[in-house]
């Protein structure tokens, strides 16, 4: 057998891992340029308090989406590696159909939640019946074009220079649509009308590509019998439920915090911290990417180690904590000594005051980053419970500071929890990763 072919597929590797990082953050480095570009015209056009509205709205929706949307992308690449190695097609298709199926019903409960929610959080906010409306179209834009099941079809068969095109396109149809509006009638509604439509590109573009890549694959010719793929599939039910938890609890450190400074403070200070978090969390946008690399080349080496012992595994994964402490550090350096200038000279100074925000919320996008790789190694070896229980509790106790801090010290308050919640979120990650893998050893005599 040589290095790095499975059964004729690629095991994992440190290789593989970088090829593919590579181009998802060729990708996503477009996107953080587009992004700024369009950022600098939302904060300059629309202004501190308008722009906080904006980004309360996409907030609120972007909330709804994390609390009923299942990550199907993992669900594809946990159970659809070995469909795709031993040649089970109709198998593999109706994991797909399944997963389908998945985002449909997320979406549809999604709707009935994001209109109690909006609805709810109108006359906090000071929304007016039109925002209202906005609201309501962005949200059921975030929630009928989702890309996570054809994002995970592109991981599975290894097209992650493809899948990088997806998040460049959907900045690059912000930013388009952005200019238009500026040149036209700015607007909060004709922004969010635009955040609309590329939603809608974004997810087409997805499907697309994604057909493309699997285009062996007979889709018609099996049907969808999601009752018998979860009998033929032990532990695929539990494992959906885990990462949609997973994943609801990830907003609080992405939406929660905003939505509570819209709260105690107001729509200006919520626009603040939406660029401070932006910008800051930067790192944990490089984070995302390694876990949509890493789980992919986890499970070829977990597959790969069942003839060739942990090795690979390990050398994998302690590569790759290096690789990210080093990153995180850099990086956190550059937002220290450059953030402030990034601040005035993107959104203008009316935002300079956001600098203390980002530098924490950088701290702890450094910390996520040097312990990324934890919890898709926890997932790949089977150990999803214990990074749920680790999420879910870390998430709690992080929002519930956010909620006391915020209301006492406002603002820096819930930065300060969010960076404590990272901290906390890092060394209980560790500790049961360790504690599964000696487990697990133990269990199997080693």
């Amino acid at each position: 057998m040589s290095d790095g072919i499975y059964h004729g597929q690629r095991s994992g590797s440190l290789r593989g891992l970088a090829a593919n990082f590579a181009w998802l953050l060729g990708g996503r480095t477009a996107a953080a340029v587009f992004s700024l570009i369009y950022l600098a015209i939302l904060t300059r056009t629309l202004g501190p308090v308008d722009y906080g509205q904006f980004a309360l709205i996409i907030g609120t929706a972007q909330a709804v989406t994390a609390f009923v949307s299942f990550q199907t992308w993992q669900v594809v690449v946990r159970f659809g590696m070995d469909r795709l190695r031993a040649g089970r097609e109709g198998d593999l298709v109706a994991l797909l159909k399944f997963c389908i199926l998945l985002d449909i019903a997320g979406a549809l409960v999604g709707a009935v939640l994001a209109v109690i929610l909006v609805l709810s959080l109108a006359p906090l906010f000071g929304w007016s019946d039109q925002l209202v409306r906005y609201a309501l179209i962005f949200a059921a834009a975030s929630l009928l074009f989702v890309k996570s099941t054809p994002n995970g079809i592109l991981r599975l068969y290894d097209r992650f220079a493809v899948a990088a095109n997806v998040e460049a396109a959907l900045t690059a149809a912000r930013l388009v649509g952005a200019v238009i509006v500026w040149l036209a009638t700015p607007s909060i509604g004709s922004f969010i009308l635009v955040w609309a439509l590329a939603e809608f590109a974004a997810c087409a573009l997805s499907w697309v590509l994604a057909l493309r890549a699997s285009r062996s694959l007979r889709w018609s010719e099996v049907p969808a019998h999601p009752r018998q793929v979860l009998q033929d599939t032990p532990g695929l039910g539990r494992f959906a439920v885990i990462t949609n938890i997973a994943q609801m609890v990830g907003l609080a450190g992405k939406q929660v915090p905003v939505l509570l400074t819209g709260l105690f403070v107001g729509p200006a200070a919520a626009g603040g911290f939406q660029i401070a978090l932006q910008l800051g969390n930067a790192l944990t946008k490089v984070g995302a990417l390694a876990v949509q690399t890493l789980l992919p080349e986890l499970m070829r080496a977990k597959t790969f180690a069942i003839e060739n012992g942990e090795q690979a595994f390990r050398r994998l994964l302690n590569s790759s904590l290096a690789i990210g402490a080093i990153a995180g550090t850099v990086v956190l350096l550059v937002v220290v000594l450059f953030g402030r200038f990034a601040l005035t000279g993107i959104a203008g100074p009316e935002f300079a005051s956001a600098y203390p925000l980002l530098v924490l919320i950088a701290l702890a996008s450094a910390i996520s980053l040097a312990t990324v790789p934890l919890e898709p190694a926890l997932y790949a070896s089977g150990g999803e419970m214990a990074a749920v229980k680790v999420r879910v509790v870390t998430t709690a106790l992080a929002v519930a500071a956010m909620a006391i801090l915020g209301a006492y010290w406002d603002a820096i308050g819930i930065a300060f929890a969010i960076l404590g919640g990272a901290l906390i979120a890092g060394v209980a990650l560790a500790w049961s990763l360790k504690r599964h893998i000696d487990t697990g050893n133990k269990e199997n005599g080693a």
